[in-house]
């Protein structure tokens, strides 16, 4: 199975019973919609939205600030296993703290526009029902069944 039929297998199921929105935040009660880079649109468009994922590795690659345009690569298998690919000279922004929040998905949507389909986004506030606490970014996602790959970039400075 490739990405793309994987990514339309996850758009065309049901929704997930549960989802996990990461953060480098410890004491979140409740997730209220933010406008932020929303995937696959302007950010001046984007309406404000919690954004969350039936993949906890997933979300937890997503709980510090990067961009796909620094050299960052994050890819989901048809298995749904997580490969966060880092350039090197990154690899001090994985080594904070963050925390996974878990809550059930009602009222969720899933976000089309995002490429792996692993995205689902809601315009309500979201109170999580738990919270996993990870040294760091690098260990979450290994522990929530991803991997985290460095890379030298030879073409950036």
């Amino acid at each position: 199975m490739t990405t793309d039929e994987a990514s339309l297998n996850l758009k065309t199921e049901r929704l997930p019973e549960i989802l996990y929105h990461g953060s480098p935040a410890s004491d979140i009660a409740a997730l209220e919609p933010r406008k932020r880079y929303t995937p696959g649109k302007d950010k001046i468009s984007a309406p404000p939205r919690v954004y969350a994922s039936p993949n906890p590795a997933f979300s937890a690659a997503h709980s510090f600030a990067w961009g796909s345009n620094e050299g960052f690569r994050l890819s989901v298998d048809s298995a749904g296993k997580v490969l966060f690919t880092v350039p090197i000279k990154f690899k001090q922004r994985l080594e904070q703290p963050v925390f996974i929040y878990k809550f059930p998905s009602e009222g969720f949507v899933h976000t089309d526009e995002e490429k792996t389909g692993q995205t689902y986004h809601t315009e309500g506030t979201v109170k999580p029902t738990e919270i996993e606490a990870f040294e760091n970014v690098q260990k979450a996602i290994e522990h929530l069944g991803g991997v985290v790959e460095y890379f030298e970039d030879l073409n950036q400075e």
